[in-house]
């Protein structure tokens, strides 16, 4: 199911008036009602999702807030003009800015032009400019098409082994399907279906998708309904959204009729490779003890699920109020929040590193890292109402699970 490959720039097609949709076929506004994802807090040094990770770089286009797209363009998003291959199916495709328009009422409009015939089969795609994310959090609230015979494609796109993907066909809206491209030949598939809003082509939804380190997780409406933990890409790449028809048996088609994705807005958070922030700067330091960070207390955290991956790419295993006593011990810091322990955790270069988990005894505020070393590890936490602990999912911990550290102290790490 590869959105996108190699792409070779080409002279745009002329196309004629009539193949361009017009305001009557597309909804004037996007429902107030629709509900999305709460957005991320910003510390003044990083985008904090709760329960998912930390982000340096951040994208919000609300398409009823512009007047051109120009402005998009602006907002980090290009407009795809490329040829696609057809490979095995019957047509090529061609991406052709003359597909994506800004209409009245707020919508993006990208459409791929009904009654083709001839190759290539006309179709739209816009892309972020960014082309070195790496992880991130992104949403896209859109409705999709009752004409059948294309893809609408919601993706991360690296190559065509680092994919992941978002998809309706829209010969059948009843159904969404979510899929981690194989990262290697003979890896198993990992492409799932789960059931699409029922009115997916009659009213706006908010489709999202976290890509993080070992694992991508699917959201319709805020609501998280898959995790794929295999063939999760690893290197740097780009978000896109797409409408495409090659005939294939995926996407089938041409449509016999104009075929319209309407997006509403699309709202990214991320890391990029050339966007490094040092969360131990003075900046960083101070935004971590601020009100807008409670939400980085482990408790708060463990609201939102028993794992988090830090600014650092990196997944922690959480387990508020317990503690890990006197085993693995490496150095003692000060820290600001539960996970600025993780930075410091990250960073940790001693001699006894590595660094690999922590406990804290600040709670929702300043306190003290305990940074540790739990490779070989064979002792499970003890509960602790006064202390927090987290290790890297990467970590040989626990080695075997036969007994459990117990201490009386009210604040023993």
């Amino acid at each position: 199911m590869s959105f996108v490959k190699n792409a070779a720039l080409v002279a745009l097609a002329a196309w004629s008036a009539n193949a361009a949709p017009t305001d009557g076929e597309l909804s004037k506004r996007v429902s107030s009602s629709v509900y999305q994802s709460s957005k991320p807090i910003y510390n003044g040094c990083t985008y904090v999702v709760p329960g998912i990770g930390s982000f340096t770089s951040s994208m919000n286009v609300d398409f009823s807030a512009i007047t051109s797209l120009s402005a998009a363009s602006v907002a980090n998003i290009s407009i795809s003009n490329s040829l696609i291959g057809a490979g095995t199916a019957p047509f090529n495709r061609q991406f052709s800015p003359q597909n994506v328009a800004l209409v009245s009422g707020g919508i993006l409009a990208l459409t791929v032009p009904g009654g083709q015939t001839t190759d290539p089969i006309s179709s739209a795609e816009i892309q972020t400019f960014a082309k070195d994310i790496l992880y991130g959090s992104v949403r896209t609230v859109a409705k999709t098409s009752s004409v059948g015979g294309t893809t609408h494609g919601f993706s991360f796109y690296g190559n065509d082994t680092q994919e992941s993907d978002i998809a309706f066909l829209t010969s059948d809206n009843s159904v969404l399907h979510l899929t981690n491209e194989q990262t290697a030949y003979g890896n198993p598939a990992t492409s799932f279906q789960v059931a699409a809003p029922v009115d997916a082509a009659t009213a706006f939804h908010e489709y999202r998708m976290d890509w993080l380190p070992g694992q991508t997780l699917f959201y319709i409406d805020g609501a998280l309904v898959y995790t794929i933990t295999q063939n999760v890409p690893s290197t740097p790449g780009f978000f896109l959204w797409n409408n495409w028809s090659n005939g294939n048996a995926w996407a089938k088609g041409p449509p016999n009729s104009n075929n319209v994705l309407q997006i509403g807005s699309v709202s990214a958070y991320y890391n990029r490779t050339s966007v490094k922030v040092d969360e131990n700067s003075s900046v960083c330091l101070a935004a971590g003890n601020t009100a807008n960070t409670l939400s980085q207390s482990c408790d708060a955290l463990n609201g939102a699920g028993s794992s988090y991956t830090d600014s650092k790419g990196k997944l922690y295993n959480i387990s508020c109020n317990h503690d890990l006593s006197g085993y693995g011990d490496i150095a003692v810091v000060q820290g600001s929040t539960f996970t600025n322990c993780m930075i410091q955790c990250d960073a940790y270069t001693g001699s006894n590193a590595p660094c690999n988990g922590f406990a804290y005894t600040g709670g929702s505020g300043a306190g003290i890292c305990y940074l540790k070393n739990v490779n070989g590890i064979k002792t499970l936490p003890n509960s602790n109402s006064n202390i927090d602990f987290a290790y890297l999912a990467s970590a040989n911990y626990p080695a075997t699970s036969t007994t459990t550290s117990s201490s009386s102290r009210a604040t023993s790490h």
